[in-house]
């Protein structure tokens, strides 16, 4: 039964609202109830929790926010019986956001503090990410002052960088479209939805990739880049990896006809559309086809205006037909915008059929409710109002309305010139503090490639004196510089290799060879690699593990220059006696490699650049560590190509401590473990530019 249970959570925390079954969940809901009644409560309080939680659940995707509530107190009453925190944090959770639907803010707060208070214990980021998202989605709908809305998105921004999982594309999804569909952010918006596009492909999530597509096209046509907007729409269309997703795929071709409908393209091609949109809904749920049924008739009456039907007048029976149905299942509506189509629509026919004072009720209605949308909806249904009354030669009323289209395009420019100006500053300010970081590189990048040239070269100069001793003299001294002329020479190589590979990484021409690997193995040869290398500062390291065995996919040459590169950090800064622990464990669906040291730390002033390129801790020339000031930045490159995410935590003058999250996913069924060697020549060249070696 608790199996039962918890794929049922699974499936109603994160479906998605075109996916949502309302009467599933309601039938759901309703065995659970009966069962709950025949067996009774003896049951134990952690499946009593997860069952009173379900019930929560099902009826807040129900709409049922009073009975979601008060499932949720119960549930709580269990988790608190079990003292499980994680459980307590989500029962809040939930029933935090069942009172912000409600606008009971009080309890809202109260719960919701409660949630984010245990999860930010818990490190619970993926939870904190939904909640703080759900909560501005919430909050924009129901008109709460831009900068609280802002601050949760904030909040879900930053909680979503530290960590990743099957359920990122889908976060970054819902942030992205809070910027897009409340604030117009449509630039913001996809470029997070580019960033789940990504995450969606590396855990081959099809259905995800598929509705980011869709996202992304919507977001092109918002900025009016509609010809990349059709051409995304239509790949989604022409992908067979797509075509059981029926219900997605009719939203897709919503808006392609919308677009091409906008963009006054060939008639025929969204007659064909309107055509496949009539058979795929009737593959669809029952329960759904009324609601895909309205959306396609208001596509069909806008497509009839546009064509001007002779039978034009026989729409207004369609838009009754779709005004009543609307107003019955108003409160389940999945699609936005509906209500104002139909006033717009009416309006629409009444124009063209000469009612000119019919069209200027419906289009004054339209110009009401475009009130609670974008700016766009108000345009377009006061320049459709101005004409009805320039039709009726009411050219006073006609003035002024023109005169508020004006007004809102002239604030819609304003917007977009500020938003524009704030952009161009930003980028401004970050071109001038890369451009000082590049200069300061460059003159430490001279110093690191200058001193080991020099040394090269003078160890040259020194030979041509001695080749004309004897062989014993030569060999003395040839053995005496060798090695100096050897660790300089891969000083030099390495800084070469960093530049190339970050380079690499930037233009995304360095391609992962992922595999599924033993990180436990891997991480402990590369850590006994080094132990040779630091008997000269009497450093301890240590490698200590929960499970000798942890596979999972990645590219590990990325993984060995990631661990080298955070050593040589480690061995570098580290103080004379000083110790260096590198542990392992799994944790919230990753494999964690934790690297601390008691070296010199990092000062709180440079934690936040740490990882951009050309940052040093120590920029000075009297450093006593060699160093180009890209390895943090490589490192955190490294680990992005293999979908992890770095934290660091820092003390100036006590040490360091970097966690490195690897998810702990594999490539399909592991068959067999990949084998791989560490290179020692990459160890010493890793190691080169620590000047006590």
């Amino acid at each position: 039964m608790e199996k039962i249970i918890d794929n049922y959570i699974e499936i109603f925390e994160y479906i998605t609202e075109i996916n949502l079954d309302i009467n599933k969940a309601k039938r759901i809901r309703n065995e659970i109830e009966e069962n709950l009644n025949s067996i009774g409560y003896d049951l134990g309080n952690k499946i009593l929790f997860k069952v009173h939680y379900l019930l929560a659940l099902t009826r807040y995707r129900t709409r049922s926010y009073n009975e979601s509530i008060e499932a949720g107190l119960k549930s709580l009453e269990y988790a608190n019986n079990l003292n499980d925190k994680y459980f307590i944090a989500r029962a809040h959770a939930l029933i935090a956001l069942n009172n912000i639907v409600l606008e009971e803010f009080n309890s809202f707060e109260k719960h919701y503090l409660i949630a984010e208070k245990i999860y930010k214990e818990l490190e619970a980021y993926e939870d904190l990410t939904m909640l703080d998202t759900k909560t501005a989605a919430y909050m924009a709908k129901r008109g709460e002052p831009e900068n609280l809305i802002k601050m949760y998105l904030g909040k879900a921004l930053d909680y979503i960088t530290k960590f990743q999982s099957v359920r990122s594309a889908q976060l970054y999804v819902s942030i992205g479209a809070v910027y897009s569909i409340i604030y117009g952010e449509f630039e913001k918006a996809i470029d997070l939805y580019l960033k789940a596009l990504d995450i969606a492909k590396y855990y081959n999530d099809i259905y995800m990739e598929m509705l980011i597509l869709y996202y992304i096209g919507i977001g092109y046509d918002e900025i009016r880049m509609r010809d990349k907007a059709i051409n995304t729409l239509y790949s989604i269309l022409d992908d067979n990896r797509f075509l059981d997703f029926t219900s997605t795929r009719l939203c897709v071709r919503f808006d392609l006809i919308n677009s091409l409908l906008e963009k006054n393209a060939d008639m025929n091609s969204i007659q064909e559309l309107l055509y496949e949109c009539e058979k795929e809904i009737k593959k669809i749920d029952y329960i759904k086809q009324g609601q895909y049924k309205v959306q396609l008739n208001l596509l069909i009456v806008q497509y009839n205006i546009k064509t001007k039907k002779e039978n034009i007048k026989d729409n207004l029976d369609i838009l009754d037909e779709i005004n009543n149905f609307f107003q019955g299942d108003i409160d389940n509506f999945i699609f936005a915008y509906v209500d104002y189509y139909i006033e717009k629509l009416y309006g629409d026919i009444y124009y063209q059929i000469g009612e000119f004072f019919n069209a200027i009720e419906h289009h004054k209605n339209a110009v009401n409710i475009s009130k609670k949308y974008r700016i766009k909806y108000a345009i377009n249904a006061y320049e459709a109002l101005a004409n009805d009354y320039k039709s009726l030669e009411d050219y006073k009323n006609a003035y002024e309305t023109i005169e508020e289209v004006n007004k809102l395009v002239m604030n819609v420019e304003h917007v977009n010139l500020m938003a524009k100006y704030n952009n161009v500053q930003k980028s401004y300010e970050e071109l001038k503090r890369e451009e000082r970081e590049r200069e300061e590189f460059f003159a430490n990048l001279s110093h690191e490639l200058k001193t080991p040239i020099n040394i090269i070269y003078s160890s040259i100069q020194l030979m041509s004196l001695f080749k004309g001793k004897s062989d014993e003299v030569f060999k003395e001294y040839y053995l005496k510089h060798e090695k100096s002329v050897r660790i300089n020479c891969l000083r030099m190589l390495k800084i070469i290799q960093n530049m190339i590979d970050i380079n690499k990484i930037d233009c995304g021409a360095i391609k992962p060879k992922f595999g599924n690997y033993n990180l436990v193995s891997l991480v402990e040869e590369v850590t006994m690699s080094v132990l040779s290398s630091v008997e000269v500062k009497n450093i301890y390291i240590t490698f200590d593990t929960d499970e000798e065995e942890m596979i999972a996919k990645c590219d590990p040459y990325m993984i060995e220059r990631i661990i080298l590169n955070l050593l040589s950090n480690a061995i570098k800064f580290s103080k004379e006696n000083g110790f260096i622990h590198v542990r392992m464990k799994q944790k919230d669906g990753y494999i964690l490699v934790i690297i601390s040291d008691n070296g010199i730390g990092i000062p709180n002033n440079m934690k936040e650049n740490i990882f951009n390129k050309f940052i040093q801790v120590d920029r000075t020339f009297k450093r006593k560590n060699e160093g180009s000031g890209i390895g943090l930045s490589l490192v955190k490159s490294l680990v992005d190509v293999n979908n992890g995410y770095i934290e660091l935590e820092s003390m100036e003058d006590v040490g360091s401590e970097f966690k490195i999250y690897i998810p702990n996913i594999t490539i399909n069924e592991v068959e067999a473990i990949d084998k791989y060697d560490v290179d020692i020549d990459r160890v010493f060249s890793e190691l080169s530019d620590i000047y006590e070696l």
